[in-house]
């Protein structure tokens, strides 16, 4: 039987929340870390991500006990992608770079693949987790719920994630929140998962 938690706290994430964040991931255990693995757990992930946020580029929304734990975490992430051609300094950059001696030349084709990469846009990817003994309240609603907001704020056009298909209850908790089923997607195995999309603004 799960121990009450009580005293929760939804607030932003914060630089400081690294090792939190992290210990959150580690707990995280059973079909739920199945369900939810959205980087490697290591404190250079979790460092890169509070980072992400700090510079516009991430939503993060945490919910924590009295005494600092994170038990539910969700996030939005390319949120605010590089403008086309703005990955790359120098227009020569992507066919000819010097660092510390060493050279690399690209042929004409691969120059052409790489700088359509680096211009296709990144769609914003929404992620949640909970804590077994944090399940069942309510907290996933409020999580969601704030880091949309924050969404709609910033004028964010839409948002993707991706959810296993017999992750019902999740499934039906962002269809609640007018996610739609477009498409299928493989995660662990072929089309083992639902490709979901929230529009947000035209």
């Amino acid at each position: 039987m799960n121990e009450p938690i009580e005293e929760l706290v939804t607030r932003p994430a914060r630089l400081d929340d690294a090792e939190c964040l992290l210990a959150f991931y580690k707990g995280i255990t059973g079909a739920d870390a199945h369900h939810f693995r959205p980087w490697p757990s290591s404190i250079s992930a979790m460092q890169k991500h509070l980072a992400d946020v700090r510079s516009g580029r991430a939503i993060s929304v945490v919910t924590v006990t009295s005494d600092g734990r994170i038990v539910g975490h969700c996030f939005l992430k390319n949120v605010d992608a590089p403008a086309p051609g703005q990955a790359w300094r120098d227009r020569d950059a992507v066919s000819e770079t010097r660092r510390g001696g060493f050279f690399l030349r690209l042929s004409r084709r691969a120059e052409h693949v790489l700088r359509a990469i680096l211009r296709r846009p990144r769609k914003p990817r929404l992620g949640i987790g909970l804590l077994d003994s944090a399940q069942g309240r309510g907290l996933g609603k409020a999580l969601m719920q704030t880091v949309l907001t924050e969404a709609r704020a910033r004028g964010v056009p839409a948002v993707t994630l991706g959810v296993h298909k017999d992750n019902v209850r999740a499934v039906e908790l962002y269809k609640g929140f007018g996610f739609t089923v477009v498409g299928d997607l493989s995660q662990q195995r072929p089309n083992d998962s639902y490709e979901m999309i929230l529009r947000i603004h035209a």
